[in-house]
């Protein structure tokens, strides 16, 4: 558990066996899952297993969320979003961001929150569309010919 510090552990590869909050379950496939302050967590990796952990102090996540509004609150619920079509993006937002961690750039910081506001929208749209989920194709051309 920690106080002030949100996490995000995305596995791409392998297998991870989580504890959150007492329930356990098994991340099988390229996952990304969010992990909110105060949130009793553990974790068990496959040892093929392939990922990140990226973990977000308070302050960071407050200015993020203020960019962002309440309506987008992506990183303070407990939540799984199955990365499906989108892991070769994961992957690779995942793999910049450790490359700007690792490096001395000028503007590495810049482009670090810049890549987890990229992090926090995709996640935020994956619990939108958990919410709401898409109406049928024909309601949806139809509304998009009314806005017309």
């Amino acid at each position: 558990r920690h106080a002030d510090l949100c996490q995000l552990l995305y596995v791409h590869k392998g297998q991870a066996q989580l504890e959150i909050e007492g329930q356990r379950s098994t991340l099988s496939e390229a996952t990304l899952q969010v992990l909110p302050p105060l949130c009793v967590h553990g974790f068990r990796f496959s040892e093929n297993v392939e990922g990140f952990v990226v973990t977000l102090a308070a302050p960071l996540m407050a200015h993020l969320q203020g960019q962002l509004g309440a309506a987008l609150d992506g990183l303070n619920a407990l939540g799984s979003y199955p990365a499906g079509n989108d892991s070769d993006y994961l992957n690779s937002l995942f793999a910049r961001l450790q490359e700007e961690y690792a490096s001395d750039q000028p503007a590495r910081d810049m482009m670090m929150h810049a890549l987890v506001s990229v992090l926090l929208v995709w996640i935020s749209r994956q619990a939108i569309q958990r919410r709401h989920p898409r109406a049928p194709r024909g309601r949806e051309y139809f509304r998009r010919f009314t806005q017309l």
